[in-house]
């Protein structure tokens, strides 16, 4: 877990960017009301990171009602060019099932690695949301048993109301 690295207690910045399935979503209004794990990727190496922090959740909470996760590949915007090609890949290697909780987005990477101080594009960088869009948990890289344990017990207390 990252100790305070600033984000924490702030409000998430609005993020647009559409489902495998093809849902469009803006992090965090589509999510109001549900405490929510969002898992950044810059790189395509990153997905084992990803993973590290996404299935443990799923696992956890992926039928709590309240709660959501997603994945959200981040690509610059000179790729939108080519967002179905890379999309229609990205869906014939996830499972159908998982195809609503990923979010690509084509777009200024900028706005968010700073604003979310994600400085290294290597990691997996993920954030937990409460029910208003605050980022209440930040963690990077893979996780591990204490991160998660810290990520899952914040999580139920936001549940729970907390």
């Amino acid at each position: 877990m990252e100790k305070h690295d600033g984000t924490v207690g702030t409000q998430f910045p609005a993020l647009r960017g559409k489902t495998l399935s093809g849902k469009e979503i803006v992090f965090p209004g589509s999510v109001e009301g549900l405490v929510t794990l969002l898992a950044f990727a810059f790189e395509r190496q990153a997905q084992t990171q990803v993973d590290s922090w996404v299935e443990p959740f799923a696992h956890t909470f992926g039928g709590a009602k309240g709660c959501a996760f997603f994945e959200v590949p981040m690509l610059a915007g000179g790729w939108k060019l080519l967002a179905g090609y890379i999309d229609g890949g990205m869906r014939g290697g996830i499972p159908a099932h998982r195809h609503d909780h990923v979010v690509t987005y084509y777009g200024k990477l900028g706005l968010y690695t700073g604003a979310l101080r994600m400085k290294d594009r290597s990691l997996c960088h993920c954030f937990l949301l409460d029910r208003k869009g605050i980022i209440r948990w930040t963690g990077k890289g893979f996780a591990d048993a204490e991160s998660l344990e810290n990520m899952l017990d914040t999580t139920s207390a936001l549940l729970r109301g907390r």
